[in-house]
């Protein structure tokens, strides 16, 4: 009994980078429930919408739900969704699909016999009714500018770094104010379980205390004590 070697076959996928209800191409429009993904639904307590996620530190209500082959995946923000040979669809993290996965460039001969069937005649360049041959004067491309090529790249990495800077900044300010909202809740529901107040208590006092408790679920002392 002899062991033989096999090298696993090379398999294109298709793949759609996921941050919100909508994105991928086969659901229906932004911010409603699509057919891919749908809505992330939980009933216990530990999913509520406004708690966030260990892995990714999004709240639960900005994550969706994918069904799989081998049953339902939460999809965080970022993750991409894949279409795998089947058919069936599948959510993998950035990370990993970054180090498994490279783009794949789409043959000449595809592209163009694509163009050629949705758009007919106006797909070749060289076809008499193509609008481009209707232009006596043809034009050429500028001739490289390697510095100016590198100051352009450049500016797109500082522009990419500053948009990053400006997700996390308002990603903070997001889970901020959810959390200024739990707090205002939780203090309601101390309030309703207390009941009015006793009989024989002054209502400026006990009004009072309520507006200090409501002040210090709105900004508390640590955020003060920052300032």
């Amino acid at each position: 009994m002899t062991i033989t070697r096999y090298r696993k076959r090379p398999v294109e996928i298709e793949a759609t980078q996921w941050h919100q209800n909508g994105d991928h191409p086969n659901d229906g429009p932004a911010h409603s429930e699509g057919a891919v993904v749908r809505y992330f639904r939980r009933p216990e307590p530990e999913y509520a919408g406004t708690r966030t996620h260990d892995l990714c530190g999004y709240t639960w209500h900005r994550h969706g739900w994918i069904d799989t082959l081998e049953g339902g995946h939460t999809v965080c923000p970022g993750d991409w969704i894949i279409t795998g040979v089947q058919g069936e669809h599948y959510p993998c993290k950035p990370d990993i699909f970054a180090a498994t996965y490279e783009r794949v460039d789409v043959p000449t001969s595809t592209a163009v016999a694509a163009l050629a069937k949705a758009y007919g005649p106006m797909a070749d360049l060289d076809h008499p009714q193509h609008p481009v041959n209707a232009v006596p004067n043809r034009f050429t491309a500028a001739p490289r500018d390697p510095e100016a090529e590198q100051a352009a790249e450049q500016r797109a990495r500082e522009m990419a770094d500053q948009h990053e800077k400006t997700a996390r900044v308002f990603a903070a300010l997001h889970r901020s104010a959810e959390d200024t909202v739990t707090r205002v809740i939780d203090l309601h529901e101390q309030w309703v379980a207390a009941g009015p107040p006793p009989l024989g208590t002054s209502l400026a006092r006990w009004w009072d205390k309520r507006l200090v408790e409501l002040h210090n679920a709105i900004q508390p002392a640590d955020q003060t004590t920052e300032k």
